[in-house]
C-alpha cells in the first residue's frame, strides 16, 4: 500500500520543476527581447560628430615633452659614490649651484699617500742639500788650504830665487823649489776647477730633487682636481636633464652624469604608437600644442626602437617656441597624408576593418536615423564615404553595436 503511494509523488515532483525551469527560461526570453527592442538612446550616453567635405588631413596622434639639444653634458672623472642629490631633472640651475655629492674612499687615500710622498720628498731634498752643503764646505777647505800652501811655495821660491842669485844655494835646491810651486799651483787648479763644478753639479741635484717634487705636486693637484669634481656644480646655466644618481649608486669614472639643456626649447620629442611606424617619416608636418599656444614644425628624425609600445621622433620648428619650457609636456599630431575633395568624419567605434558599406546613425532632431553609405577608403582614424547629401549632418560615432538592427532611434534627454 505504502509503495503504490510514493510514485505518484515523485512523478508530480517532477512536473513541477520542470514547468518552474520552464517558465524561468521564457521570463528571460521575454526579458530580452524587451531589452533589444528598445530603440531609445540617452543624448549624454553617446557621441556626435560632423560629417565633413574639403581637404582631409590624415594625422597620428601622439604625446611628448619640449627639449634643447643646445646642452652641455656634465662627465665624472673619477669614479665616485653618490652621497647627496641636490637638484632633479627639470631644475633650473645657475653656474656654480650645488647638483651632487659623491665620494671615493680610494682617492681620498690616495691624496694623504701623495701628500706623505711630497713631505718625504722634500725631507730626502733637504738631506741632500745638507750633504752637498758638507761636502762644498769640505771642498773650500780642501781649497783654502791649497792656496795657502801655493802662497808658501810661492814665497819660498822669490827667497830662493834671491839665494840662488847670490849663490847661498845650488841651481838644483832653486830647480826643486819651482817644481814645488808648480805642483802646488797645479793642485790649487785642480782643487778650484772641483770646487766650481761642484756648485754646478750641487745646483744640478737640486734641481733633480724639486722636480721629484714637483711631479709628485702635479699628482696631487690632479688627485685634487678628481676629488673636487666630486662636488659637481652647474657648469652654465640651463636646466638639469637625463640625471639618474641615486643615493649610494656607484658612478664610474668618464659617465656623463646629467645634461644641463637651455632653458629656451628648440625641438621637441614625441611619442607616437608603433602601430603607426610605417605612416612617418622625416620632414613630416607636425603640430604640436601645450597650455594656450601652439607649433607648427616638423619631422627631424625618427629612433626606431619600440619602447612600451611607441616610438620616438623628434620636431623641430620654424619659429620660436614662445611660452614653452624645456621638459613641459605637449600633444602632438603629424599630417602624414591630405586627401582633396572628399566627405569624411572620424571613425565610428562600431565599425572595424573596411567594410564596403557602413550604418551611419544621423541626427534629425530628436531622432536618428540609419543610413546606409557605401565606404572609399578607412584611413587611419577617419571614414571616407559617398554621401554628399549627409555632409555638415552630425553621425553617432560612439559603440552602438547592439543598435545596430534599429533602422531609427529615439535621442532622450537634454541635447
Amino acid at each position: 500500500m505504502d509503495e503504490i503511494l510514493k510514485a505518484p509523488q515523485k512523478t508530480r515532483k517532477r512536473w513541477l520543476l520542470i514547468v518552474g525551469a520552464f517558465v524561468v527560461i521564457t521570463l528571460f526570453f521575454v526579458a530580452v527581447k524587451a531589452v533589444s527592442s528598445t530603440n531609445s538612446i540617452t543624448a549624454d550616453a553617446v557621441r556626435f560628430t560632423d560629417i565633413r567635405h574639403g581637404i582631409l588631413h590624415i594625422t597620428v596622434n601622439g604625446f611628448g615633452q619640449f627639449a634643447s639639444n643646445e646642452s652641455i653634458a656634465q662627465i665624472l672623472p673619477y669614479s665616485g659614490i653618490v652621497q647627496q642629490v641636490h637638484k632633479h631633472n627639470g631644475d633650473r640651475v645657475e653656474v656654480g649651484d650645488l647638483v651632487l655629492q659623491l665620494l671615493n674612499p680610494s682617492l681620498t687615500s690616495d691624496i694623504t699617500s701623495k701628500e706623505a710622498s711630497i713631505r718625504l720628498a722634500e725631507l730626502t731634498k733637504q738631506e741632500v742639500l745638507l750633504t752637498l752643503e758638507k761636502q762644498q764646505q769640505e771642498l773650500k777647505l780642501q781649497l783654502l788650504q791649497a792656496e795657502s800652501n801655493f802662497r808658501i811655495e810661492e814665497l819660498q821660491l822669490e827667497a830662493n830665487e834671491t839665494l840662488f842669485q847670490d849663490k847661498i844655494i845650488s841651481r838644483l835646491q832653486y830647480a826643486q823649489q819651482q817644481a814645488k810651486t808648480e805642483m802646488q799651483a797645479q793642485q790649487l787648479a785642480a782643487i778650484q776647477a772641483d770646487f766650481s763644478r761642484f756648485d754646478h753639479q750641487k745646483q744640478q741635484r737640486l734641481a733633480i730633487e724639486q722636480e721629484k717634487i714637483h711631479l709628485l705636486q702635479l699628482e696631487l693637484k690632479q688627485l685634487k682636481d678628481d676629488y673636487s669634481a666630486l662636488t659637481v656644480t652647474a657648469s652654465k646655466a640651463g636646466v638639469i636633464s637625463n640625471l639618474t644618481a641615486e643615493v649610494g649608486r656607484q658612478v664610474p669614472a668618464s659617465q656623463v652624469l646629467f645634461l644641463i639643456n637651455s632653458e629656451q626649447p628648440n625641438l621637441a620629442r614625441i611619442k607616437f604608437p608603433q602601430s603607426r611606424q610605417s605612416l612617418l617619416r622625416t620632414d613630416l608636418p607636425v603640430s604640436a600644442t601645450s597650455s594656450d599656444y601652439s607649433y607648427q614644425g616638423r619631422i627631424l628624425r625618427i629612433n626606431p626602437v619600440v619602447v612600451d609600445g611607441y616610438i620616438e621622433v623628434e620636431a623641430v620648428f620654424k619659429d620660436k617656441l614662445e611660452g614653452a619650457k624645456v621638459d613641459m609636456s605637449m600633444r602632438a599630431s603629424a599630417i602624414v597624408n591630405s586627401m582633396p575633395d572628399v566627405t569624411y568624419l572620424a571613425l565610428p567605434s562600431y565599425i572595424s576593418g573596411k567594410p564596403e558599406t557602413v550604418a551611419l546613425f544621423i541626427k534629425n532632431e530628436n531622432k536618428i536615423n540609419k543610413h546606409v553609405v557605401k565606404v572609399v577608403d578607412v584611413i587611419g582614424d577617419y571614414l571616407i564615404i559617398e554621401a554628399d547629401y549627409l555632409i555638415g549632418k552630425q553621425v553617432i560615432v560612439s559603440d552602438i553595436s547592439t543598435l545596430l538592427h534599429h533602422n531609427e532611434l529615439i535621442l532622450q534627454g537634454p541635447e
